[in-house]
């Protein structure tokens, strides 16, 4: 369709649109960095509890010969 032939309204509806699309687009940005930081928080928390193991680990290790 032409842009002569619309209506007043119905650029304006297009408008609408598009700006309920743009809020929708970045709602959903919003929700997949969250998503992606508290994926980063986990792999780090996994590494620091494995890191902790392994020198608890080695500890107890040394505390036999002691």
């Amino acid at each position: 369709m032409n842009y002569k032939d619309k209506t007043k309204e119905q650029p304006i509806n297009e408008l609408t649109e598009l700006h309920q699309r743009i809020e929708d687009l970045e709602a959903e940005a919003t929700k997949r960095k969250k998503a992606e930081e508290s994926l980063r928080e986990a792999k780090l928390l996994k590494g620091i509890l494995t890191v902790s193991d392994r020198l608890r680990k080695s500890f107890d290790r040394l505390t036999v010969f002691f």
